[in-house]
């Protein structure tokens, strides 16, 4: 997840390349875990906002460069320990029942914040 840029570059393209220029107006947007953000609170922001260490959005920003995208983040919470490899295990371990009820609830906001995007009004 750290180096997603070049995918997302990637897939972006030839989904453009696919669907050409009678699908509209399409939009990039990246749904991704928000380490600094309490569990289960949705953010809305523009891709070029700061990536606030979050290395996944560090690289889709390094590779689609001055594209227009969106981003919607899901907030995961944070371990108390800033340790680095605290964290890592933190965000790559299972989720709890009490996460994965928090996540399904959030689910409505993304799909709400999608819809927004998608009609042009973020």
């Amino acid at each position: 997840m750290n180096v997603s840029g070049p995918g997302v570059k990637k897939a972006w393209h030839g989904y453009i390349k696919d669907v050409g220029k009678d699908a509209g107006e399409p939009r990039l947007v990246v749904v991704h875990d928000e380490l600094e953000a309490p569990l289960g609170k949705v953010s809305v922001k523009e891709g070029s906002a700061s990536p606030r260490g979050h290395n996944g959005l560090k690289s889709c920003q390094a590779s689609l460069g001055s594209m227009k995208w969106w981003r919607i983040g899901v907030g995961i919470g944070r371990p108390e320990s800033r340790e680095p490899n605290v964290v890592a295990r933190y965000v790559l371990s299972k989720m709890s029942r009490t996460e994965m009820n928090a996540m399904e609830k959030a689910s409505s906001a993304v799909v709400a914040a999608l819809r927004q995007i998608s009609e042009g009004q973020k």
